[in-house]
């Protein structure tokens, strides 16, 4: 029997490998890529993560069971 994460892989492998072609995947796992465009990475977290916090913060404050509290 395959584990969930072996079959949601599996589910998504043509995804999977697409994301490790990606150029940004493959000069950061090489060390080519270029300090401005880490940069810019970076630079949108900072907006992005705030956002995900208060979603998944709204997530646990409105669980109403116990196992949706442990899903967020």
């Amino acid at each position: 029997m395959n584990s969930l994460c072996d079959s949601l892989r599996a589910d998504c492998e043509s995804l999977w490998q697409a994301l490790h072609r990606h150029p940004f995947i493959r000069e950061l796992a090489a060390g080519t890529l270029a300090p401005e465009r880490f940069r810019f990475f970076l630079e949108q977290d900072i907006f992005f993560l705030p956002e995900l916090a208060r979603a998944v913060g709204l997530g646990v404050a409105k669980a109403g069971s116990e196992r949706e509290l442990a899903h967020f």
